[in-house]
């Protein structure tokens, strides 16, 4: 899971990773104090590298988005496909 400080703070880790195994092999990694335009290109430059998550749930502010004014609603988008097998 690549996520914020909300990943490191607002998700009980240990128990989410129990909950999905044996299926899913969860890893944390969390970057701090980042903007839209860096997960934007950050993320790109993964998935343009070979990464191919089964998952992705993006979310962002408004105010992250640079719109004016802010608004405080949150935008959530989910894509998954199941791995072939």
């Amino acid at each position: 899971m690549l996520g914020n400080s909300l990943l490191l703070e607002g998700v009980e880790f240990p128990g989410l990773s129990r909950d999905l195994r044996p299926e899913i092999e969860a890893r944390r990694f969390v970057v701090d104090n980042t903007s839209y335009l860096d997960w934007y290109y950050g993320i790109r430059s993964l998935l343009r590298r070979g990464a191919r998550p089964g998952c992705r749930r993006t979310g962002a502010q408004s105010a992250s988005t640079g719109r004016y004014p802010p608004a405080a609603e949150t935008t959530w988008r989910a894509t998954c496909t199941t791995p072939a097998t």
